[in-house]
This record gives structure tokens, sequence and C-alpha cells, in this order.
């Protein structure tokens, strides 16, 4: 786990509207926070995954958390699921995942894959 501070400074929206992201580069060991400067992985193009018919008719409200690996060419990858109610959201998060386009973040100036915890928010009225 993470410092609270290391996760402050490393915690980054991705896209406005539900999407956040903690970075953390392959040399954080046991958890420790990296030396050296860390900078995020940001997407750019990255739509909100689509409600599923079951999402809706259950009336579901709430966050998914998934965790992947952006790659050093911006593609999402391991894309593996930690928090969901099902209801075909995990099938729907898989596949719009697969089409973010994102910048790798930096570990002391290299591009490095960066393994990025999302947190997805599912609101059937988003203004509220």
């Amino acid at each position: 786990m993470l410092s609270s501070n290391f996760r402050a400074a490393l915690c980054a929206t991705i896209m406005a509207g539900g999407f956040a992201a903690l970075a953390r580069s392959p040399s954080t060991q046991n958890g420790d926070a990296p030396k050296g400067d860390v900078v995020p992985p940001s997407c750019s193009n990255a739509p909100k995954p689509p409600y599923t018919k079951e999402a809706r008719d259950a009336k579901f409200e709430g966050d998914v958390i998934v965790e992947v690996i952006i790659m050093t060419d911006g593609r999402v990858t391991n894309i593996r699921i930690i928090k969901s109610p099902g209801l075909g959201l995990d099938h729907s998060i898989v596949e719009t995942l697969r089409t973010w386009k994102c910048t790798p973040g930096k570990h002391n100036g290299q591009i490095v894959p960066m393994q990025v915890p999302i947190e997805i928010h599912f609101r059937l009225n988003p203004q509220r």
C-alpha cells in the first residue's frame, strides 16, 4: 500500500466526470514510494464505459475499481476488476478501457509502464 502522502502526490484525474487514477511505477517495492521524480500517466481519449441494461434495470449507482497497466506506448493492458457489482459492467469496462489512449508515465525522466488503479463512477443522473 502506498503512503497517504505519496497517494496524494500522485493522485491524478484521468478524465473529468468520474475517472481518478493513482500511478505506481514498477520501481515501487513493498508499497514504498519510488525514489525520484514520478509523472503519472494521463489519458486524453478516455470515454466513459456505458451502462449495461442489467445495471440500469437494477438501478445501480456506485463505483467500480479497476487496476490497469499503462504501457510505454500508451496502451491500457492487464485490466483487472478489483471491485464491481457485476451486472455486465465488467465486460463494458474492459472493452472500453481497451480503447483508451494515454500518455505514459515517467520515473526519473524515463518513460515506464505504470500500474494505475482507476475508479469509475456510475450515476443514473450524472448531474447529482
